[in-house]
């Protein structure tokens, strides 16, 4: 200041108190956590004017904070005189449980010497994330023959909330060649809400349950993993027709009853069964054993019958009403009976499945003749007969259990002759009897045969010859 002589001036003086200010740094120990994980959190609180500041507290609506403490004083108060000196940094910290995604803002307070307060704000973002994998398998069918294709599909799907990446998959089955993953939009990461398709095909020959896993990384570097199986079951079709008739011969006038029974002998059930058989005249009725769902199911009979008459209308003579059989009258079937029943059905994969049953009856007209002869038949009082007797099997049917009796105690026949050594008496065989025997008054003499059919029936026929004895 430049003053002329005898010049005077003022001067005036304002003591500065100086600026308060306060700062505050906050920070998270983890930004990125899964749900409900205790995060701590460290506040840094620095004097940012040029005055020292009393009272110096953080507040946290999350959580409540608390110094770091050296002994009793904050850890960053170094003359440790309560007052947050300008270069000093005092430590707060406290730690909150999160369950969602939280941003949350702190604010640190000091008092300057007058008593003027100052604060300072900051925040703090932690994610937290709740990764989820999904995985779906499915298979184009459920039920196949052996050595059928069967295509698998592979649904992978982020269901959580943060990106995966070095996603694999793997299908379990070797011969099962996955193919690339359709959804992916080419940034290597399956992203939230993201689902990626794979496909696979194979032959299937046996039962099969198959898993196929998945798995992928997290932000955080952990892995996540997720798996379905698909089964696939070979269904081994199998049907079975067993055809009986009520009996193995018949006579002609007889009616044959036929039954049809058709069984399920595989593993899955039948549709669409249609049984048909050979006779025009076997007229189905059924079937029975249909629990109504129109489906054979495994193990499962259904019954048919029908009734077919032979030489309907043609007379055949009980045994012992008359020797022979009477001479045919009927029409229709009047021969042996050879039938074949047969079925179709489909799998639940529309394939057929068949078998077929034949059944024989055979038609039988029995008959025995006998035939008796004497080699005289007018002799003297005592004087030797010797009669020839002969069995024939005079019908279509061997007979067995061949007796011959004679009606004169005195003549013991023979052994017959004849006799091939079978002891049966097949169709046209004849076996030869003798016997011989003194008569002393006139005589019938009468020869009786039977023989039984296959049926357990027995026929009969007999024979006499006349012997006339002389007296002088």
């Amino acid at each position: 200041i430049d003053l002329d002589g005898g010049e005077a001036i003022t001067c005036t003086f304002v003591n500065d108190p100086g600026t308060p200010a306060i700062a505050l740094e906050k920070q998270a120990g983890a930004t990125i956590v899964y749900p409900n994980t205790e995060v701590a959190y460290a506040f840094a609180v620095t004097n940012a004017g040029d005055v020292p500041l009393s009272a110096v507290r953080v507040d946290d609506p999350l959580c409540t904070t608390a110094p770091v403490l050296n002994g009793a004083a904050n850890i960053g108060d170094a003359d440790s005189d309560g007052w947050l000196d300008v270069g000093e940094i005092w430590q707060f910290t406290c730690t909150a449980t999160l369950s969602a995604d939280t941003t949350n803002t702190a604010t640190a307070w000091g008092t300057a010497p007058w008593d003027e307060a100052v604060w300072a704000t900051d925040s703090a973002f932690v994610d937290v994330i709740a990764p989820q994998l999904s995985l779906v398998k499915t298979a184009d069918r459920t039920e196949v023959v052996a050595g059928e294709t069967v295509t698998f599909r592979i649904e992978v799907a982020n269901r959580g909330d943060t990106p995966l990446t070095n996603v694999v998959v793997d299908d379990g089955l070797p011969a099962c060649a996955l193919s690339a993953p359709a959804g992916d939009d080419g940034n290597g990461a399956l992203d939230p809400g993201e689902t990626w398709v794979y496909t696979c095909a194979m032959p299937i020959t046996a039962d099969t349950t198959n898993t196929a896993t998945g798995e992928g990384l997290d932000v955080l570097g952990n892995r996540w993993t997720a798996s379905d199986s698909a089964t696939v079951t070979v269904i081994r079709p199998g049907i079975d027709i067993v055809k009986r008739a009520d009996r193995q011969f018949v006579y002609p006038g007889e009616t044959i009853q036929f039954t049809l029974d058709v069984r399920n002998t595989g593993s899955a059930p039948l549709y669409e069964v249609v049984v048909t058989d050979s006779l025009p005249q076997c007229q189905l009725a059924g079937p029975a054993g249909d629990d109504g769902d129109s489906a054979l199911a495994a193990g499962e009979v259904w019954s048919y019958t029908c009734a077919v008459p032979v030489c309907e209308g043609e007379y055949f003579p009980l045994p012992g009403a008359v020797h022979l059989a009477g001479t045919p009258t009927g029409g229709g079937i009047c021969s042996d009976v050879t039938n074949t029943g047969a079925v179709t059905a489909k799998d639940p994969s529309g394939q057929p499945v068949s078998d077929e049953d034949t059944v024989f009856v055979d038609l039988i007209r029995p008959a025995i003749q006998v035939i008796k002869l004497a080699d005289r038949t007018d002799i003297l009082p005592g004087e030797t007969v010797t009669f020839d007797i002969y069995v024939k099997n005079v019908g279509d049917t061997t007979l067995t259990d061949i007796t011959l009796t004679d009606s004169l105690p005195a003549c013991v026949l023979s052994a017959p002759t004849g006799d091939n050594g079978d002891a049966a008496l097949a169709p046209g065989e004849e076996w030869a009897y003798t016997c011989s025997a003194a008569i002393e008054v006139d005589t019938v003499n009468t020869a009786r045969a039977t023989g039984t059919d296959p049926r357990g029936t027995v026929w009969w026929d007999e024979d006499s010859v006349a012997i006339y004895v002389c007296i002088d």
